[in-house]
């Protein structure tokens, strides 16, 4: 089958990069980091020591797992032949285009990488 459209891994990656980022953004009402600063929530990088909330772990596991996929999925892609592309190649395929349709509202998506 050959390799993976082009710029359509780097997508995905870009946008788990924006997830796995963002994920640290969001925390409960109740959470002792939000209360303390007012109700609002904690801005930087990582989620601050005492943070309780369960979303941003979640979320940061949920991004882990869909990195996995993504390469295996390449690497599904990759190994197939370009003469005779295997089933399997043309499911990790479709399946690599499905994760990529969720950013489809993106202003980088690209309509050839539509399942």
């Amino acid at each position: 089958m050959g390799p993976v459209p082009e710029g359509l891994s780097a997508f995905v990656r870009a946008r788990l990069d924006d997830e796995d980022r963002d994920a640290d953004l969001f925390h409960e009402p109740s959470c002792r980091i939000a209360v303390a600063a007012g109700g609002t929530r904690p801005s930087g990088p990582l989620v601050p020591a005492g943070c309780d909330c369960p979303v941003p772990e979640r979320m940061h596991d949920e991004v882990g797992l869909k990195r996995l996929t993504v390469r295996d999925l390449e690497g599904r892609i990759e190994r197939a032949p370009d003469t005779a592309p295997s089933l399997d190649a043309v499911i990790a395929l479709m399946a690599l285009k499905a994760l990529a349709l969720e950013y489809a509202s993106h202003p980088r998506w690209r309509e050839e990488w539509r399942p």
